[in-house]
């Protein structure tokens, strides 16, 4: 490894990274090919990226930067962290369960997965400032594909076997503050840490290998990002906000452990150092219209920029990515819905489309994603507990070109414990 050239460094750990891509289509255009449970498309890179907030705002989907709530956290833009009602402490946590039906050729299979996976906490410091600290989901690897070949002039077969899992998280500290009746600036301070586990096992007998190969990847970094939040009143039943966030350029410290056995022999087993991981600048912009102070529908589009890192190989190369979200959130009883007597009064219901252009192009066909979203959320009375549920539905991927068709649906649940200090509640 040339540790004089950064850009050589980075472009060999991304032409590793896009490697189990390259297995992965080998392996769709086998006719004997078997898909275990598994998501395919999370073996480029760092795996798949999450662009749901989740939380309250699950249901939603992409459509939340420009939502500003007073009663619970929107992760998708630390300007939002000022709109926290006055003298509030939250803690919320979440947890997904995805489900993926994968079909490619003649072959299908199962996938599933179900983990807590986001803890944040949330406080309202004074009336022009909310901050919040917490642990999101950055991405998921997880994946296992077996290839079984037949050996020429003999009765036997050998399997490889490619497996991976992993992801990284982002340790975050974020503020939103208040300036003036319109507008809102926030900066979020994240730690993004994780590691990537990818293994190739070749075998007459998966349950004793010939050779397996396993590769240990380890990241993390500091970085920062910034959100604005402009609002303000249109008429006297339409508000109007716009949200806009910028998370740049990083960089990620890279470290892995390669070895290779064969059978109880150690053949390599060494540590690699000062390499990294680019991922690219992140623009998104939402605008958001609510009516009568119970119907808010919020549009957002997020760029990212992985042009930029020139990574090409055979029909796989990376290239900007888009995506689209439109979300709508009903409160029937209106936003002040905590401290409401009324079931009716204390619910809330939300959609959203989803439709995301990945950084993922092969045989110059860029894959996509499509989802639908739902969401419900309930207070209880006197309001110092509430549960949201999300549903999303979607499909990825395409059965055209020898690739593969991923249909899934995933399920949010959130649980937030409010306390509200030093003042009385009171009840409608």
């Amino acid at each position: 490894m040339d540790e004089k050239n950064p850009d050589m460094r980075r472009y060999n750990y991304m032409q590793g990274a896009l490697l189990p891509v390259f297995l992965l289509l080998a392996v769709a255009q086998q006719g004997q090919a078997q898909v275990l449970p598994s998501f395919p498309y999370s073996a480029l890179g760092v795996g798949e990226f999450n662009y749901n907030t989740q939380g309250m705002l699950s249901g939603m989907g992409y459509g939340v930067s420009a939502v500003r709530s007073g009663s619970f956290l929107n992760n998708a833009n630390p300007a939002a962290y000022s709109a926290l009602q006055p003298h509030l402490s939250l803690g919320e946590l979440s947890a997904t369960g995805l489900v993926a039906t994968l079909q490619s050729g003649s072959s299908t299979g199962q996938s599933s997965d179900f983990n807590v996976s986001r803890f944040a906490i949330g406080i309202k410091v004074n009336k022009w400032w909310g901050t919040s600290v917490g642990l999101i989901p950055v991405s998921t690897m997880s994946y296992q594909i077996v290839d079984d070949k037949a050996v020429t002039g003999t009765s036997k077969s050998i399997n490889s076997i490619y497996e991976g899992n992993g992801g990284l998280h982002a340790f975050y500290w974020g503020n939103g503050i208040k300036i003036g009746n319109h507008l809102s600036l926030g900066v979020q301070m994240n730690y993004i840490f994780g590691s990537l586990n990818q293994m190739e096992k070749i075998a007459y007998d998966i349950s004793n290998p010939l050779l397996t190969s396993t590769q240990q990847t380890f990241l993390r970094n500091l970085d920062f990002s910034y959100g604005l939040q402009y609002f303000t009143p249109i008429t006297d039943r339409l508000d109007m906000s716009v949200g806009l966030q910028y998370q740049g350029r990083r960089d990620l410290r890279a470290s892995y452990t390669l070895s290779i056995v064969s059978g109880g022999d150690t053949l390599s087993d060494e540590t690699m150092k000062d390499d990294y991981f680019t991922l690219p600048d992140q623009y998104r912009a939402g605008i958001a219209f609510t009516f009568d102070d119970m119907l808010t529908v919020d549009f957002d589009y997020i760029f990212e920029k992985w042009n930029d890192l020139s990574v090409k190989s055979n029909n796989v190369s990376l290239v900007n990515s888009v995506s689209y979200g439109l979300g709508l959130q009903w409160f029937p009883g209106g936003k002040d819905v905590p401290y409401r007597r009324l079931l009716q009064q204390r619910l809330l219901f939300e959609g959203g489309v989803n439709y995301n252009r990945s950084y993922l192009q092969i045989d110059q066909k860029q894959i996509s994603d499509l989802s639908l979203s739902l969401g419900a959320g309930l207070y209880n009375r006197p309001g110092n507990l509430s549960l949201g549920v999300g549903l999303e539905v979607g499909q990825k991927g395409t059965m055209g070109s020898g690739l593969i068709n991923e249909s899934y649906t995933k399920l949010y649940l959130t649980l937030i414990v409010r306390n509200i200090w030093l003042t009385k509640h009171k009840y409608y």
